[in-house]
């Protein structure tokens, strides 16, 4: 999953992340974008370790499957 973005998954930072959702790409079965930390995130978490696993991106609202800016992020 670390080919999403141009560089390596273990170097990214959040202006990796904001290029890649620049890109405008639509989620499916191994990408998925949340807004927030919640009940639906343990679902999706629990659908991708019974599949292909995937990329969850939080603090990320989507639009028609799409990332929708502003890209906030989450504080932890």
């Amino acid at each position: 999953m670390s080919n999403l973005f141009d560089t390596s998954f273990n170097s990214a930072d959040f202006s990796t992340v904001v290029s890649f959702l620049e890109k405008d790409h639509e989620e499916g079965q191994a990408l998925v974008y949340k807004g927030d930390i919640n009940r639906s995130l343990r679902k999706t978490i629990a659908a991708m370790a019974n599949t292909i696993g995937g990329l969850i991106i939080l603090g990320v609202e989507d639009h028609d499957n799409k990332p929708k800016p502003p890209f906030t992020g989450i504080d932890f």
